[in-house]
């Protein structure tokens, strides 16, 4: 709780500390783009990579509503389905490290984001 607190003054203390030295700041979106955005950055960056890593291993939800229907497999079922229905163990296993390789990709690039915008 006290760390929030120091968080939204120190944020506020910046607005204010931002009005004072550059004036021609008060339209509402540059006073959003320069100050809250980059406040704003390391979070939206962790709600990011949570967000794309839960969206990419939807597997369970999707299974047991509608099964393995064309319509909604999603690419944890088709690596399901290539690897056990289907029983093509090699093709299964190179689907999965591609899977793991894009997540990854997705990983690194958040983090550069979230580098970027902090140092």
């Amino acid at each position: 709780m006290h760390k929030s607190r120091l968080r939204q003054s120190t944020a506020s203390t910046i607005v204010r500390g931002r009005h004072l030295v550059v004036a021609g700041l008060r339209c509402a979106w540059r006073q959003f783009r320069h100050i809250t955005l980059p406040l704003l950055r390391p979070s939206i960056a962790v709600a990011l990579t949570i967000g794309t890593v839960w969206a990419i291993k939807i597997f369970d939800e999707i299974y047991v509503l509608n099964g393995t229907a064309l319509n909604t497999r999603s690419i944890l079922i088709q690596v399901y389905n290539t690897t056990f229905a289907q029983a093509d163990f090699a093709h299964g296993t190179a689907l999965a490290f591609l899977l793991a390789a894009v997540t990854a990709v997705f990983g690194g690039l958040y983090a550069l984001a979230l580098r970027r915008s902090t140092v």
